[in-house]
């Protein structure tokens, strides 16, 4: 009778509703004896159908209660406490480690039914057990399945309304530790133990791949053992994920039923939810942000009094360099989030860890963590853009003394093209809104401008003009420098002219010589060129009260009239045409004396065109 009864709960034909199965079922609870119990568990196990594993549960709870039973109709010869034990033992002891992930499930929801009428009818075992019990339906939160999930969230819950103060607070204990590092079930592995579900791998014949049978057989077939480690690696990954994801619905239940037991963790739990709500896994991000608004429904107010311990402890900062590139993209995306709704000025002495991170974070190996990291840089630019305005005073140059060092020596400086262009960009930026506060720092951002006009420079135009005659090099170096000049870069150097002083002018000049003297980027020495002649236009004052630095700057222009390249000395030239009338009496005598010089060798005429320009400048000038 026994085995028929099973056939019929067990079966998955169209020939028996649910309602004969549950009947079915309830007629083994109440066959049921000290030596059947085996039976019963036996009988039952076959194809996944967990709405009948509901009324297995029942009838359990039937057998094991005896004359307890509403439903009852015989009796047990033993005692219900003994039964109830061997049954409880079972059920945690080896059904829930099954390997059979099924068994597991139906395991989870015959605990849930024993421990619900079991606190129902306050039975002592129950009560003397829930810390056993308790743990198991937190390991039954880090089943693969939504359903076990939910009946073991609901289980918690029983759990921990049952339990003392004691014990409520090692419920939260491991709820929190599983939500933080996950938890791993130990699980016998046998060759038919399912490692991955959904069909989450598979072969290109379209076979599936989920069992460790499978996996050893690919294994072998591709003759590379290793691939067994890798695939165990892969699973224990995701199985860390699933109990993370089963945390935060068992958090979220009890959450629920006492808030001034939780309230505790908010410190600990807010920066870790905030950042899985960025999870690239729908699911993962779907449980995170339901407990996210459970927490949240308490307090609207709650992320406001923890933002800067979210940047600080987030993971913001700590994970956007983890190993683990799910959660490189979510904490970048938490960061661009929360820096356009809940940025302070606390946050500032962060800002470069920050820019540091996310400037290794822009060249990742994953594109989805690229382009998170991008929009975080993004919005980091354009908040310290805003916070570097010039009607910020003293407080905007101490914002920058932070800033420009990182964006010049991390961004610039960087062999990753996007990282210069977006740190270029910020610069430019920050040029343009900063006004008069960047005027400490123009000896830094000068030079740095102009050596960009080099390094932003295509690498084929180079090889265009190694390759080809000189006629060919002369317009090719004329073309790129009418590009460079005209360029933003150019504008924004311009726009810094305004704001030199007699402080500003001589560690500035220094560093331009430098530039002038051994940069190796044509752009470079001719955007400096440019950049002096602009000067000479709109800081007449200023040169004319500063003749000895003007002086080094000629010397330093007359040794570039010997570079063997034509459009460099005429680009010294013309610089020396404006820059000559604010020089001493004695470099302008020299600078004569050179023409003459240079007109009896065999290049004269030559020198005679590129001087003709300096002496129609003179002259205009007088």
């Amino acid at each position: 009778l026994i085995s028929v009864l099973g056939k019929i709960a067990s079966s998955r034909k169209n020939i028996f509703t649910t309602g004969v199965k549950e009947c079915a079922c309830k007629c083994l609870g109440f066959l049921s004896t000290l030596n059947l119990q085996a039976n019963l568990y036996e009988s039952i196990i076959g194809p996944p159908q967990p709405e009948v594993q509901f009324f297995v549960g029942e009838s359990l709870f039937d057998a094991i209660l005896g004359e307890c039973s509403a439903s009852r109709r015989d009796l047990f010869v033993d005692t219900e406490e003994k039964f109830i034990v061997k049954i409880l033992n079972l059920i945690l002891s080896k059904k829930l480690c099954h390997s059979n992930c099924h068994l597991r499930q139906a395991a989870i929801i015959w605990l849930y039914i024993l421990s619900k009428n079991g606190v129902r009818a306050k039975m002592k075992i129950i009560f003397d057990n829930l810390a056993t019990i308790q743990l198991a339906f937190i390991d039954g939160l880090a089943e693969n399945n939504d359903f076990s999930h939910d009946i073991a969230t609901k289980g918690l819950g029983i759990v921990f309304e049952s339990a003392n103060d004691e014990q409520k607070k090692t419920m939260l204990d491991d709820l929190m530790a599983a939500l933080v590092a996950g938890r791993k079930r130990a699980v016998p592995l046998t060759l038919d133990t399912q490692l991955f579900y959904d069909d989450l791998l598979g072969k290109a014949s379209g076979e599936r791949l989920a069992t460790y049978r499978e996996i050893c057989s690919l294994a072998s077939e591709c003759n590379q053992p290793d691939l067994i480690y890798k695939f165990l690696q892969i699973a224990s990954h995701n199985a860390t994920w699933d109990s993370k994801k089963g945390a935060a619905f068992g958090f979220s239940v009890v959450l629920q039923q006492a808030e001034d037991k939780a309230r505790p963790y908010f410190s600990q739990l807010i920066p870790k939810l905030y950042r899985y709500r960025y999870d690239p896994d729908m699911k993962v991000r779907s449980a995170m942000l339901s407990l996210w608004n459970v927490v949240i429904s308490s307090d609207k107010n709650v992320v406001c009094f923890s933002n800067f311990e979210i940047l600080k402890s987030i993971e913001l900062l700590i994970t956007m360099i983890n190993k683990e590139w799910r959660i490189r993209e979510s904490s970048c995306l938490a960061l661009a989030d929360f820096l356009s709704t809940h940025y302070s000025t606390d946050m500032i002495d962060k800002f470069t860890d920050l820019y540091e991170n996310l400037f290794r974070l822009i060249d990742d190996i994953k594109e989805s963590v690229r382009v998170a990291a991008n929009r975080s840089l993004t919005v980091l630019i354009k908040i310290t853009r805003r916070e570097c305005s010039s009607i910020r005073g003293e407080k905007a140059s101490q914002i920058l003394s932070i800033v420009l060092p990182v964006l010049i020596e991390n961004g610039l400086n960087s062999p990753v093209k996007t990282v210069k262009l977006l740190s270029l960009k910020a610069i430019m930026g920050l040029s343009k809104d900063a006004g008069i506060v960047l005027q400490k720092h123009l000896v830094l951002i000068i030079p740095c401008l102009l050596d960009a006009l080099s390094d932003l420079e295509p690498a084929s135009l180079n090889f265009i003009a190694v390759r080809s005659n000189e006629s060919e090099v002369e317009m090719i170096d004329s073309a790129r420098i009418s590009l460079a000049h005209n360029s933003p870069i150019m504008s924004s150097l311009f726009d810094l002219i305004p704001i030199i002083d007699e402080n500003i002018l001589p560690p500035l000049f220094s560093r331009l010589c430098e530039q002038l003297h051994s940069s190796f980027g044509l752009t470079t020495r001719t955007g400096a060129c440019q950049f002096v002649i602009n000067m000479c236009l709109r800081c007449q004052q200023l040169l004319a009260t500063s003749k000895s630095i003007c002086d080094k700057m000629l010397q330093t222009l007359f040794l570039g009239l010997q570079d063997r390249n034509l459009t460099i000395r005429k680009q010294f030239c013309k610089t020396i045409a404006h820059l000559i009338k604010y020089c001493s009496q004695s470099k302008t005598e020299i600078l004569l004396k050179f023409i003459a010089e240079s007109l009896q060798n065999d290049q004269g005429f030559l020198f005679y065109l590129y001087f003709h320009q300096c002496f129609f400048k003179m002259n205009y000038a007088n």
